[in-house]
């Protein structure tokens, strides 16, 4: 029974300490290396001036060309826009973008039907802060706000490494360990979408709810640190369905920038409400001309 109390004890240590090893190991190769996810990236500004940030979804990310407006402008703009992000993802980037001391003269917001979807979260940008969980009190909180009964454990040693393992795994350590870059550098944050899908449509809310708490949050956030904020919409394919809701979502949002309907041109639509890069770089085009420039 001693020998099994004993090798049990071992046994135990031995795992305790590996566990704390490849934590170790995991944290100190995502913390060091900018190259692959776009939470890296964001980390890679820190200590840096921007004069344009753009936050959103997928439809900043795969819609707003930094180096096309660094070369109209002569100003330095990055895009950190994430997949599926929603105005609780936003929100938090943005006291992540103060906690990296990332400054910027002017944010720019994407805002459509995420302004009805209260409860929604990025699962891209989840996994991509999750290793910087132990570091930072902006991401712990992010996790409470969907995670309310699990994300506790991620203090244990490696053990959100391993729940995260087909996202944060062995392979993407490797990657980041051999350099294996994704182009968000190259592009600033822009992730082109080639094609034309024909016939896709979408169908935005026919209501609108009375009011996100996140984006109340995010307003009195850029108030409060006297930051200036620009609120806008992007383009949406021609046969959108229930397309009077920008019509509401402008009531909510003073002074939003509607660019719903800016292209008329299906050929510049990936799907019904992604563009493609031809139209990436049309609307690039566009917002520049009518905020950009015109401040």
């Amino acid at each position: 029974m001693k020998k099994f109390i004993f090798y049990s004890l071992k046994l135990i240590l031995i795992t305790f300490v590996l566990l704390v090893s490849l934590e170790f190991v995991y944290s100190n190769v995502f913390a060091r290396h900018f190259n692959r996810s776009k939470f890296q990236f964001l980390r890679s500004y820190e200590n840096q001036f921007v004069d344009y940030v753009f936050l959103g979804s997928s439809r900043v990310e795969n819609a707003i060309i930094p180096n096309q407006i660094e070369n109209l402008t002569g100003k330095k703009a990055v895009n950190f826009g994430f997949q599926a992000a929603k105005l609780k993802d936003v929100l938090f980037l943005l006291k992540m973008l103060k906690e990296y001391n990332i400054k910027y003269d002017k944010v720019l917001i994407q805002v459509d039907y995420i302004f009805n979807l209260e409860d929604g979260y990025s699962n891209i940008l989840e996994y991509n802060s999750v290793p910087f969980y132990k570091d930072s009190e902006n991401v712990k909180a992010h996790f409470s706000s969907f995670d309310n009964e699990n994300h506790y454990f991620y203090n244990f040693p490696f053990l959100r490494y391993a729940l995260y393992d087909q996202k944060n795994g062995v392979r993407e350590l490797i990657s980041n360990l051999f350099l294996k870059k994704k182009i968000y550098h190259e592009q600033k944050g822009f992730m082109k979408i080639e094609g034309h899908t024909k016939d896709s449509q979408i169908t935005l809310p026919n209501k609108i709810i009375n009011e996100n708490i996140y984006l109340n949050e995010i307003i009195l956030f850029l108030k409060t640190n006297d930051f200036n904020v620009v609120f806008y919409t992007a383009p949406f394919r021609n046969n959108t369905k229930n397309l009077d809701y920008i019509d509401k979502l402008n009531k909510k949002i003073p002074n939003l920038f509607d660019f719903s309907t800016s292209l008329q041109d299906e050929t510049l639509f990936n799907d019904g409400s992604h563009l493609n890069y031809n139209g990436a770089v049309f609307f690039t085009e566009i917002l520049t001309q009518k905020i950009l420039l015109q401040n």
